[in-house]
């Protein structure tokens, strides 16, 4: 189903879990997500981050929910990238990318490539209207009949 959100992000001490870790949100498909900030968004009021290549490309994962019907293991437990794996990539070129701006500035993107949120100063906040939309079918044995599994291969990670 589609989902429509609206999440305050405020200061937390201590360890974080959750959005506040690299991650991918390992959903199927064609799966996209928008984030509409309903505050002005700066460095110190949890800016949407994600990991980008030289010229500008996200990393994208794939999903372990190839149908409704099928799964697999993820390539990472609980779809949490490993600090590790963060660290080496960023050796390698990549940087960490934060998403700032006004009131009304929307980010579209896709829910499988590595991002995190970022925790706010002490007394600071965010605001945003998320929408997570994907195709939905109400024939989902028919629809995702799959006879031979092995008919698309990705080169992802």
């Amino acid at each position: 189903t589609n989902k429509i959100a609206i999440f305050k992000t405020v200061y937390a001490d201590g360890e974080l879990e959750n959005t506040w870790k690299w991650h991918w949100d390992d959903n199927s498909g064609p799966h996209i997500k928008l984030f509409i900030y309903l505050t002005d968004v700066t460095e110190d009021t949890a800016p949407f981050s994600h990991l980008s290549s030289r010229e500008g490309a996200p990393i994208k994962m794939r999903s372990s929910k190839i149908s409704p019907l099928w799964s697999e293991e993820p390539h990472f437990p609980n779809s949490r990238i490993p600090e590790s794996f963060i660290n080496k990539k960023i050796e390698d070129g990549y940087a960490i990318k934060r998403a700032c701006g006004k009131a009304g500035t929307h980010l579209i993107f896709d829910p499988n490539i590595i991002h995190k949120g970022t925790v706010p100063d002490p007394g600071k906040s965010r605001i945003a209207l998320v929408y997570h939309m994907h195709p939905t079918t109400s024939k989902t044995n028919e629809f995702y009949n799959i006879k031979n599994r092995d008919v698309k291969k990705y080169d992802l990670l």
